[in-house]
Protein backbone atom coordinates (compact mmCIF):
# COMPACT_ATOMS: atom_id res chain seq x y z
CA UNK A 1 0.00 0.00 0.00
CA UNK A 2 1.36 3.69 -1.13
CA UNK A 3 0.66 5.19 2.46
CA UNK A 4 2.27 2.17 4.54
CA UNK A 5 5.29 3.69 6.56
CA UNK A 6 7.89 1.56 7.91
CA UNK A 7 9.27 3.57 11.28
CA UNK A 8 12.71 2.61 12.65
CA UNK A 9 13.00 0.67 16.33
CA UNK A 10 11.93 2.38 18.59
CA UNK A 11 9.95 5.45 17.06
CA UNK A 12 7.11 6.29 17.88
CA UNK A 13 4.08 7.78 15.59
CA UNK A 14 1.88 10.23 16.52
CA UNK A 15 -0.33 10.54 13.44
CA UNK A 16 -0.79 8.75 10.36
CA UNK A 17 -3.66 9.84 8.49
CA UNK A 18 -4.55 9.08 4.82
CA UNK A 19 -7.24 11.13 3.45
CA UNK A 20 -8.92 10.96 -0.54
CA UNK A 21 -9.76 7.65 -2.61
CA UNK A 22 -7.91 5.90 -5.83
CA UNK A 23 -5.35 8.42 -7.54
CA UNK A 24 -5.60 11.16 -4.92
CA UNK A 25 -5.35 9.45 -2.08
CA UNK A 26 -2.71 11.68 0.10
CA UNK A 27 -1.00 11.04 3.25
CA UNK A 28 0.88 12.29 6.08
CA UNK A 29 2.54 10.83 9.17
CA UNK A 30 4.39 12.27 12.35
CA UNK A 31 6.37 10.47 14.45
CA UNK A 32 8.65 11.63 17.17
CA UNK A 33 11.96 11.27 14.74
CA UNK A 34 10.30 12.55 10.98
CA UNK A 35 7.64 13.41 9.02
CA UNK A 36 6.50 10.94 6.15
CA UNK A 37 4.54 12.75 3.25
CA UNK A 38 2.94 10.71 0.08
CA UNK A 39 4.39 12.06 -2.74
CA UNK A 40 4.03 10.39 -6.57
CA UNK A 41 7.09 9.33 -9.48
CA UNK A 42 6.34 8.65 -13.12
CA UNK A 43 6.56 4.93 -12.35
CA UNK A 44 4.02 3.29 -14.46
CA UNK A 45 2.69 1.10 -11.63
CA UNK A 46 2.41 1.45 -7.98
CA UNK A 47 3.18 5.46 -8.52
CA UNK A 48 3.38 6.52 -5.05
CA UNK A 49 5.36 6.65 -1.75
CA UNK A 50 5.89 7.81 1.64
CA UNK A 51 9.43 9.82 1.73
CA UNK A 52 10.55 9.96 4.82
CA UNK A 53 11.91 13.65 5.97
CA UNK A 54 13.68 13.42 9.35
CA UNK A 55 13.17 16.09 11.88
CA UNK A 56 16.92 18.07 10.91
CA UNK A 57 15.47 18.75 7.67
CA UNK A 58 11.98 20.37 8.68
CA UNK A 59 11.50 23.92 9.78
CA UNK A 60 8.44 24.18 10.38
CA UNK A 61 4.60 22.87 10.31
CA UNK A 62 1.99 25.37 9.34
CA UNK A 63 -2.11 25.68 8.80
CA UNK A 64 -2.27 28.51 6.74
CA UNK A 65 -5.06 30.15 5.06
CA UNK A 66 -4.86 29.95 0.98
CA UNK A 67 -4.74 33.43 -0.08
CA UNK A 68 -5.17 33.19 -4.10
CA UNK A 69 -6.85 36.77 -4.59
CA UNK A 70 -5.31 36.91 -8.05
CA UNK A 71 -6.41 33.65 -9.98
CA UNK A 72 -9.94 33.94 -8.22
CA UNK A 73 -10.22 37.52 -10.10
CA UNK A 74 -8.55 36.46 -13.18
CA UNK A 75 -11.36 33.29 -12.98
CA UNK A 76 -14.59 35.63 -12.18
CA UNK A 77 -13.79 38.18 -15.07
CA UNK A 78 -12.86 35.34 -17.92
CA UNK A 79 -16.17 33.92 -16.70
CA UNK A 80 -18.18 37.05 -17.11
CA UNK A 81 -16.09 38.68 -20.08
CA UNK A 82 -17.12 35.22 -21.92
CA UNK A 83 -20.40 35.36 -21.71
CA UNK A 84 -20.67 39.18 -22.72
CA UNK A 85 -18.73 37.75 -25.87
CA UNK A 86 -21.50 35.21 -26.18
CA UNK A 87 -23.98 37.95 -26.27
CA UNK A 88 -22.16 40.00 -28.71
CA UNK A 89 -21.76 36.75 -31.17
CA UNK A 90 -24.62 34.69 -31.12
CA UNK A 91 -26.86 37.69 -30.23
CA UNK A 92 -28.68 37.26 -34.12
CA UNK A 93 -28.82 33.68 -33.53
CA UNK A 94 -31.73 31.82 -33.21
CA UNK A 95 -30.84 29.82 -29.90
CA UNK A 96 -32.53 32.32 -26.94
CA UNK A 97 -33.47 29.67 -25.00
CA UNK A 98 -29.89 27.84 -24.37
CA UNK A 99 -28.03 31.30 -25.01
CA UNK A 100 -29.66 32.27 -21.51
CA UNK A 101 -29.19 29.64 -19.86
CA UNK A 102 -25.58 29.18 -21.07
CA UNK A 103 -25.19 33.25 -19.91
CA UNK A 104 -26.69 32.45 -16.70
CA UNK A 105 -24.27 29.72 -15.90
CA UNK A 106 -21.51 31.74 -16.77
CA UNK A 107 -21.67 34.83 -15.17
CA UNK A 108 -23.35 32.94 -11.83
CA UNK A 109 -20.81 30.26 -11.91
CA UNK A 110 -17.75 33.60 -12.29
CA UNK A 111 -19.49 35.32 -9.27
CA UNK A 112 -19.32 32.33 -7.15
CA UNK A 113 -16.02 30.94 -7.61
CA UNK A 114 -13.87 33.11 -5.66
CA UNK A 115 -16.86 33.53 -3.29
CA UNK A 116 -16.69 29.52 -2.32
CA UNK A 117 -12.62 29.78 -2.77
CA UNK A 118 -12.63 32.64 -0.04
CA UNK A 119 -12.10 31.00 3.12
CA UNK A 120 -9.67 27.95 2.36
CA UNK A 121 -6.35 26.66 4.46
CA UNK A 122 -3.75 24.75 3.51
CA UNK A 123 -0.55 22.91 5.39
CA UNK A 124 2.94 24.32 4.67
CA UNK A 125 6.00 22.12 5.80
CA UNK A 126 9.21 24.47 5.22
CA UNK A 127 11.85 22.22 5.03
CA UNK A 128 15.61 23.31 4.32
CA UNK A 129 15.91 22.51 1.27
CA UNK A 130 12.46 24.18 0.11
CA UNK A 131 8.27 24.16 0.66
CA UNK A 132 5.95 21.26 0.82
CA UNK A 133 2.35 22.53 -0.01
CA UNK A 134 -1.08 20.57 0.63
CA UNK A 135 -4.03 22.93 -0.91
CA UNK A 136 -7.47 21.28 -0.36
CA UNK A 137 -10.53 22.47 -2.10
CA UNK A 138 -13.16 22.64 0.53
CA UNK A 139 -16.08 24.18 -1.39
CA UNK A 140 -19.01 23.61 1.38
CA UNK A 141 -18.79 24.80 4.83
CA UNK A 142 -18.84 20.79 6.12
CA UNK A 143 -15.70 19.52 3.84
CA UNK A 144 -14.05 23.05 5.30
CA UNK A 145 -14.78 22.22 9.06
CA UNK A 146 -13.41 18.52 7.94
CA UNK A 147 -9.83 20.35 6.64
CA UNK A 148 -9.93 22.47 9.72
CA UNK A 149 -10.23 19.22 11.75
CA UNK A 150 -7.38 17.40 9.96
CA UNK A 151 -5.27 20.89 10.01
CA UNK A 152 -5.34 20.41 13.81
CA UNK A 153 -4.87 17.20 14.46
CA UNK A 154 -1.94 17.35 12.37
CA UNK A 155 -0.50 20.64 14.17
CA UNK A 156 -0.97 18.80 17.49
CA UNK A 157 0.83 15.82 16.67
CA UNK A 158 4.16 17.86 14.84
CA UNK A 159 4.12 19.87 18.67
CA UNK A 160 4.12 16.29 20.14
CA UNK A 161 6.74 15.43 17.99
CA UNK A 162 9.07 18.76 18.95
CA UNK A 163 8.32 20.41 15.15
CA UNK A 164 7.93 24.23 14.99
CA UNK A 165 4.31 25.04 14.26
CA UNK A 166 2.13 27.90 13.60
CA UNK A 167 -2.29 27.94 13.35
CA UNK A 168 -3.28 30.95 11.27
CA UNK A 169 -6.95 30.17 11.39
CA UNK A 170 -9.83 30.37 14.17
Amino acid sequence: MPTDIDPSPGETVHLHDTWGTGPDTSSIAISDRAIYVSRATFALLDRWYMQRIPHAHVRAIAAVPLKSTGPKVFTAVLFVAFAAILVFVLDGANVRGGLVAVLSWLVMTGITLPLALAERHGLRIELVDGTLWWRPIGLDARSRQQIRMRLRRIIDAARKAGIATSVDFD
